[in-house]
């Protein structure tokens, strides 16, 4: 599954520094700063499985959000609790040096 270019500016990840289309004024914000502010459930998860984060945590991560109060902003706190940035970061890495 592809990301956007626009996504991944918006998670200021590498390669995606730019000030992009909506001239952002901060393009020095950090992926962390980016993904505890993100308000949609589905995106959590999915950033959770395309970092390499297990399966089991994230199947963890889905029934903390479907327990929560259906609202995007507490479904999102409760998978930033199951999978928190820290998680995110490692699994990313382990599964970056394991592709090179």
């Amino acid at each position: 599954m592809g990301v956007s270019k626009r996504a991944l500016a918006a998670l200021a990840l590498p390669g995606a520094r730019t000030r992009g289309y909506y001239g952002r004024k901060y393009a020095h914000v950090s992926a962390k700063s980016v993904y505890v502010r993100i308000l949609c459930p589905a995106m959590l998860l999915w950033l959770g499985q395309a970092a390499g984060v297990a399966k089991a945590k994230i199947a963890e991560a889905h029934r903390s959000a479907l327990a929560a109060k259906p609202n995007v902003s507490s479904q999102s706190a409760a998978i930033r609790k199951v999978v928190p940035w820290e998680l995110i970061e490692t699994s990313f890495n382990k599964t970056r040096r394991l592709a090179a």
